[in-house]
């Protein structure tokens, strides 16, 4: 059976709408470089690419699917059931629920599913348990960035890179950490009507990162799972540890809003070139034989086994960390204002992605006599219910009555470099989201 391996996300949409803007997590595709790897390293045929919006509509020789994704994804779901082409078999080496965990998807269908195309390599341990609870064979693996081999080169002089590094660790950093900061970043904003430029640029992004990092802080799952397999030190904190990371913390310690003032400024790279190996040579034989074996099973619950021996932090639900707890912000922030469900008051809309689209219905059904008048993002030349979208600068200009609710990471950093210009610009600005150290 010919091997297949996923090139890109959301390349079906570039094919209707090529030069519109969109954004990029590039985080994602290193996910797809790893199994690249893998495939390459252990299958004599050159894989054959597909994209992901190809998985429900694929018809041709039958393709065995090596995978580290989601298990419910928009992109093979219909009507909540997993949907994949009969000519696919897929191969879950790493799969994750995210902020698709919903019962709704475990339903009878996808579970039966699920057990059949087993046993499941999970990236972290909270989906590994929701299978695992009903009856699906399935083992926590990690994620697969985190196998990369290790770099053989030192870079020659002092790298210290953050990416979104939580505002709130700001008081605990030293000067001298903060003075020698590159800042870079792993959600893009722009036109990529070309997916394989745009995987180029990301190799290129990471490849720059692998050669001059010699210390890396951010709270990015996939800045932090390459770097220690490159070797590089690193410094995790985040204001909130979700079950995304419930197997890093196997690795390094993970620093959350409690206790950033005992963040180690010198961390040390880790060594796990062993597992790391072991790991490799189990998913390698698992891709070539495009079934587990009696073998293959026996390496899975040792790397499972190692994984799971470890000391926990406490995760929090990441489907509610995306959600409740944005929606929290805005139930705190209107009512230090004094905004109550049956206030009148007028709100303008910073970033109209998908939290723009939560913030909306939201504030639509829980305050009747809200009014949206304004729509800001640089990045859509359309409309948003209707009103055209504007540049953040032609908002500024004018009065700013309305109640601005920053809805986006990229809008959250261009807001606060804007409050530094304006100091009264704050009183009358609602951050959705988490907001980061800058330079």
């Amino acid at each position: 059976m010919r091997t297949a391996i996923i090139r890109s996300i959301y390349y079906g949409e570039w094919r209707e709408r090529r030069q519109r803007r969109s954004f990029v997590n590039v985080g994602d595709y290193l996910q797809f470089f790893a199994v690249e790897d893998i495939v390459k390293r252990y299958s004599k045929m050159d894989p054959i690419k597909l994209d992901i919006c190809d998985l429900r509509y694929y018809r041709g020789e039958k393709l065995l699917l090596p995978m580290q994704w989601r298990l419910f994804d928009e992109n093979y779901l219909v009507e909540d059931r997993i949907v994949i082409s009969k000519d696919i078999k897929p191969l879950w080496l790493s799969a994750t629920l995210g902020h698709m965990h919903d019962e709704k998807y475990f339903n009878d269908y996808n579970i039966e599913y699920l057990r059949a195309a087993g046993p499941i390599g999970c990236r972290d341990e909270r989906t590994k348990n929701e299978l695992v609870k009903r009856g699906i064979e399935a083992y926590l693996l990690g994620c697969l960035t985190a196998l990369f081999p290790k770099r053989t080169i030192t870079p020659n002089a002092e790298g210290i890179f953050f990416s979104d590094v939580p505002i709130e660790v700001l008081p605990y950093i030293p000067n001298l950490v903060r003075q020698k900061a590159k800042f870079i970043e792993q959600q893009w904003y722009g036109s990529y009507p070309h997916v394989d430029e745009l995987r180029d640029e990301i190799r290129t992004h990471y490849n720059n990162i692998k050669e001059r990092a010699t210390m890396i802080v951010t709270s990015r799952l996939h800045l932090v799972s390459p770097c220690l397999a490159w070797g590089i030190p690193v410094v995790l904190c985040k204001n909130l540890i979700d079950d995304r990371f419930s197997w890093i913390d196997k690795y390094i310690s993970i620093y959350s809003i409690d206790n950033f003032s005992q963040i180690d400024w010198k961390p040390q790279t880790v060594d796990y070139e062993n597992i790391k190996e072991k790991e490799l040579l189990v998913l390698g034989k698992w891709v070539q034989n495009g079934k587990v074996n009696d073998s293959i099973r026996k390496g899975l619950k040792e790397v499972d086994k190692w994984f799971s021996e470890r000391k926990r932090c406490a995760y929090a639900d990441f489907r509610d960390m995306l959600y409740k707890s944005r929606l929290d912000k805005i139930e705190s922030y209107l009512g230090m204002r004094g905004v109550d469900k049956e206030t009148e008051f007028s709100y303008a809309l910073w970033g109209a992605g998908k939290t723009g689209r939560i913030v909306f219905d939201y504030i639509s059904r829980n305050y009747r006599n809200a009014r949206l008048t304004h729509v800001i993002d640089k990045y859509l030349d359309d409309t948003f219910e209707g009103i055209y979208s504007i540049r953040p600068l032609d908002y500024f200009v004018g009065e700013m009555d309305d109640v601005l609710f920053v809805t986006g990471v990229g809008a959250a950093k261009e807001a606060m470099r804007v409050r530094e210009m304006n100091n009264n610009i704050d009183k009358t600005m609602c951050y959705c989201v988490d907001t980061f150290v800058h330079e």
